[in-house]
Order: structure tokens, then C-alpha cells, then sequence
């Protein structure tokens, strides 16, 4: 249980970085999780997967607090971590083949460097 709790608190300092915009920090912490998992459902663990792309993808939150589709377009010219992203959201497909959050971001991105001519890990 000691383990599974830790996870939680990683994980859920991660989702406040994100909140603040502090993506590398997130990413430690949802990096954490992955390395001492501790969380139980797959379902949980999809999430995490789906949060740390969202900072690997620096997608800023709204005045609500939420990531958005419309931040992520606007992120992709400055994120320099795609590779990473996708890697991140092909886990949490791998994990919950029904997101429709992993599907819609790499639907996004692969929109993006087909747009850009932008090469990266697929």
C-alpha cells in the first residue's frame, strides 16, 4: 500500500506542475511513477501515461486548469519532445486501447509533421 500511496503523491504533484506549467518538473514526477509504478489499474496507469506526454508535449493549461486541444496546436512549433510523446501515448493506448485522449493528441501531432514535413518517432 506504502508504495501504491507514493505513486499517487507523484503523481499528483506531477498534475500540479502541469497546472503551473512546469513541465519538467511534471516530468520528473510522472517519470518516477513509471520507474516505481506502485498504481494497480491500467486504467490509472494510461492517465499517467497520457499526463506525461501532455508535458513532454508542453501544452499549457487554460485559466481553468485544463490542457487543451487549442494548446496543443499552438505548442507543437516549440516542443522538442515528440519522440517522447509519442512513446508516452503509445503506452497509454497500449494500456487502455479505447483512450480517446492518446488518439486525439497523436492524431494532432501526426496532422502536424505531415504539415511540416517534420520527421520523429511514429
Amino acid at each position: 500500500k506504502c508504495g501504491e500511496d507514493l505513486a499517487i503523491s507523484h503523481n499528483n504533484l506531477g498534475i500540479f506542475y502541469l497546472g503551473k506549467n512546469e513541465f519538467d518538473k511534471a516530468i520528473d514526477q510522472f517519470q518516477h511513477v513509471v520507474a516505481h509504478p506502485g498504481i494497480k489499474t491500467r486504467e490509472s496507469m494510461g492517465g499517467l501515461y497520457i499526463n506525461l506526454a501532455i508535458a513532454y508535449l508542453r501544452i499549457p493549461t487554460d485559466e481553468h486548469g485544463i490542457s487543451t486541444i487549442q494548446g496543443l496546436i499552438e505548442s507543437l512549433p516549440h516542443t522538442r519532445q515528440i519522440p517522447e510523446a509519442f512513446d508516452a501515448l503509445n503506452k497509454a493506448l497500449e494500456l487502455d486501447p479505447n483512450s480517446y485522449w492518446a488518439r486525439k493528441y497523436l492524431e494532432i501531432v501526426y496532422a502536424y509533421q505531415r504539415s511540416t514535413g517534420e520527421k520523429g518517432k511514429q
